[in-house]
């Protein structure tokens, strides 16, 4: 076995140390992982059809309670129109809320691929900012220095 020289040792403990630098960014970013996963899981989520069917319906009494409101302050009438306004507000044709559901199922579908891009966009920008140009400049920066001062004797 051969013995090895200087590039060789700069090199194996540049290596160890990138490998070090590379766990502990991935470790103090464990976090932002989460995050992102979790914003892609919960999207993932919000398309099961009862969730639909549930956010739909939700969205049609809320737009119905604010033109009621929008009416009883037009109108100015007592607590009995808003009462039944309420009432009226709960229930729904299936046409009306099955409109909604596609509708709703459309945004949420948008909103999940948004969230992909968003996934591959962090992944991607993580690895190339933290993980890849740090190691690779200070490896160019050292290799410069090596090559520079190589021909440098020390004399005692």
């Amino acid at each position: 076995m051969r013995p090895l020289n200087k590039s060789h040792i700069w090199k194996i403990c540049y290596a160890v140390c990138t490998l070090v630098y590379m766990a502990w960014v991935v470790y103090l970013s464990l976090n932002n992982f989460g995050m992102v996963h979790r914003q892609y899981r919960l999207a993932g989520e919000r398309l099961q059809p009862a969730r639909i069917e549930e956010i739909a319906l939700q969205e049609l009494v809320d737009r119905c309670r604010r033109e009621s409101k929008r009416i009883d302050r037009l109108r100015s009438a007592g607590e009995k129109n808003s009462a039944a306004a309420e009432d009226n507000c709960l229930s729904w044709t299936t046409t009306v809320l099955e409109e909604r559901q596609k509708a709703v199922e459309e945004r949420l579908v948008e909103e999940k691929s948004r969230v992909g891009r968003k996934l591959v966009l962090f992944y991607v920008s993580f690895g190339l900012v933290f993980l890849i140009l740090p190691p690779a400049f200070l490896y160019l920066l050292l290799s410069f220095f090596i090559w520079i001062y190589r021909s440098i004797k020390f004399v005692k």
